[in-house]
Parts: structure tokens; C-alpha cells; sequence
């Protein structure tokens, strides 16, 4: 009598523990692909930043190479609001931005921030200069992501 008792009892606990198993099975699936889409959108963020600092390195050695101001260096841009929230505007980058030369996805822009007068004490007496500020915005956007990296780059020149 006590064995019919029993009958049945070892197919409920293999049942019991194969559900147990699908469900963790189930689980570490659900983990496995959301790691998967944080690591794809962190290399689409980290491609994105670099392709736009690469792209302000290249505005900076424009900056660099460019006797006097920026006059005729082209992707200047002028906004009575505050710089940065100008630069995040995508329409902004659609009309005004410069894609970067050696750098898919990328573009650049400018605008001078501030212009400073001042003066440099040589052995040939004072020299006048001006030192001109410039914000130099790079932004890259590849596969859906957008990155915008703000530089300040300031130059001396002479009068």
C-alpha cells in the first residue's frame, strides 16, 4: 500500500527540475543578449568619439598652420545662443559643418569665442598681439550614435 503511495513521485521531481532549468536557461539568455547590445553601443560611442576628436585634432592643426585669424577657413559659425547648445543643433551640422578630411563620418566646425589685446615685453621693447579664442567643435556619428567633442584653442597673433 505504500508503494502506490510513492507512484508517480520521481516523474513530478524531474518535471520540477527540468522547468528550474529552463528557466535559468531562459535567464542567462535574457543576460547574454542584453550585454551584447550594451557592448555594441559602447564601441559605437567609443568609434564616435574618437572620430570627432580626430576630427577637432584636424581643425587644431588648421588652426595651427593658419597665418593671422581663421578668415576663409570654412565651417565657422556664428549663434547668439551659447556655443555648445548651437553645436549640438543636427541642422546646424547638416548646413555648416566640414566633413573631416581623412575621417569617415566626421565634421567639424568653428567660432571665435573671445579676442583678448594684449602685450609681449622683448629685448626690442613691447610687442602688440592679440590672443584670440576659438571654440573648435568635432562630431562624429556613425551607425546611429552622435558624439560632439568641444575644444578650446587659443592663438596669438601679432600686429
Amino acid at each position: 500500500m505504500l508503494k502506490n503511495l510513492e507512484a508517480g513521485s520521481t516523474l513530478l521531481m524531474t518535471l520540477i527540475v527540468l522547468i528550474l532549468l529552463t528557466v535559468i536557461g531562459i535567464s542567462g539568455m535574457n543576460i547574454v543578449t542584453t550585454d551584447l547590445q550594451v557592448t555594441g553601443n559602447y564601441r559605437t560611442y567609443q568609434k564616435n568619439l574618437y572620430k570627432s576628436d580626430g576630427a577637432v585634432m584636424q581643425l587644431g592643426q588648421i588652426c595651427k598652420n593658419q597665418t593671422g585669424t581663421m578668415q576663409g577657413v570654412s565651417g565657422e559659425f556664428t549663434s547668439s545662443k551659447d556655443a555648445y547648445k548651437a553645436a549640438q543643433n543636427s541642422s546646424r551640422w547638416r548646413t555648416d559643418a566640414i566633413s573631416a578630411s581623412s575621417i569617415s563620418d566626421a565634421q567639424y566646425m568653428w567660432t571665435e569665442y573671445r579676442i583678448t589685446p594684449g602685450e609681449e615685453l622683448s629685448k626690442g621693447g613691447a610687442k602688440k598681439h592679440v590672443l584670440v579664442d576659438f571654440l573648435l567643435y568635432g562630431r562624429g556619428n556613425h551607425s546611429s550614435g552622435d558624439v560632439i567633442v568641444q575644444r578650446r584653442y587659443i592663438k596669438r597673433i601679432k600686429k
